[in-house]
């Protein structure tokens, strides 16, 4: 797979959400969104957002704790998603990102196109890692996108 991402910069965003913990292949994103759009349509709100954030989390003692990490579905916290305790709130910081496009938005390529970016493109690429988080990005508006996003450094 030879997909070259493009870089941006992500400003910072403030996310309402649905987070699970446990271990890495055990987490199941699909609950985490199942979770949060039920939250979202018993707040009252649309069950969707106009982007979506899949966010992926290493704590500081990753991998020492046995490859647990966080996974949080959200999408933009707003004034109702920020006074509501069903909903966990995180800060992605503003950072630059290499952005990998999913191909044909094909769920199915996420590891693919995971194992792609940190294994293969990030180590020849004069960037470094620049956080211990990672992010899925859905753009729900047409035409719809899926991209896998890395926060990145120069080195």
């Amino acid at each position: 797979m030879d997909i070259t991402p493009t870089i941006e910069v992500q400003p910072s965003v403030l996310l309402a959400g649905c987070p699970q913990f446990g271990d890495t292949g055990k987490v199941c994103p699909g609950a985490a969104w199942d979770r949060l759009f039920a939250i979202r349509v018993q707040a009252g709100l649309a069950k969707v957002g106009p982007v979506g954030y899949g966010v992926l989390v290493m704590p500081p003692e990753f991998p020492g704790n046995g490859h647990q990490h966080y996974y949080l579905a959200a999408f933009e916290a707003t004034a109702e998603t920020e006074s509501n305790p069903a909903f966990f709130l995180y800060r992605v910081p503003r950072c630059e990102i290499a952005v990998f496009r999913l191909p044909g938005n094909d769920y199915g390529l996420f590891g693919a196109v995971q194992r792609h970016a940190h294994d293969v493109w990030l180590p020849s690429s004069g960037y470094t890692s620049a956080g211990p988080f990672s992010f899925e990005r859905y753009t729900n508006a047409e035409p719809c996108r899926v991209d896998v996003c890395l926060p990145v450094k120069r080195m």
